[in-house]
């Protein structure tokens, strides 16, 4: 059941948790057009998904969903670069050039605000269009976070052979 509140942004959609509701059934249409091996966690007004995909060496990689208005807007939840999946050092060169070309590649938005987390995120209003973005958001977190893990690998190698 989705249920609107007024406020500072104006009316906001909040996900009430029902199981039976629209949680459920945004869940299903995920479900429907990519598999059974997709789980959701209530997070009050966003939706976690845990996808299939993998998040490096860190399990699988978790995609946040939430309607705001006439949007939806599906992000990382802050999570790639803020230590949820790797250590990662978010001032590195390669890192940033791994995670831009990734972005583009994938068509995501990013904010980044001067002090706080930075999300990735794709905003749209087609509910249809929904698990594609969803997909396109797990594999942004996959590819890039197997990427900057094999960066790591390989720099840990050539610090090594140096001794």
């Amino acid at each position: 059941m989705l249920t609107t509140t007024a406020g500072a942004e104006g009316g906001v959609v909040i996900y009430t948790g029902n199981p039976d509701g629209d949680m459920q059934k945004i869940l299903d249409a995920v479900k429907a057009e990519f598999g059974s091996l997709w789980q959701a966690n209530d997070r009050g007004p966003t939706l976690e998904i845990i996808t299939p995909f993998t998040a490096g060496s860190s399990g699988f990689a978790s995609v946040f969903i939430t309607h705001r208005g006439e949007d939806f807007i599906v992000t990382d939840g802050g999570w790639l670069l803020s230590g949820e999946y790797l250590d990662i050092d978010e001032g590195a060169k390669t890192t940033q050039i791994t995670v831009l070309e990734f972005q583009k590649r994938f068509s995501l938005s990013r904010h980044a605000p001067p002090e706080g987390t930075t999300f990735f995120y794709r905003r749209l209003r087609d509910l249809d269009l929904l698990p594609s973005a969803v997909a396109d958001v797990a594999s942004f977190l996959s590819s890039s976070l197997a990427a900057i893990e094999a960066q790591g690998f390989a720099e840990r190698g050539t610090q090594s052979q140096g001794r």
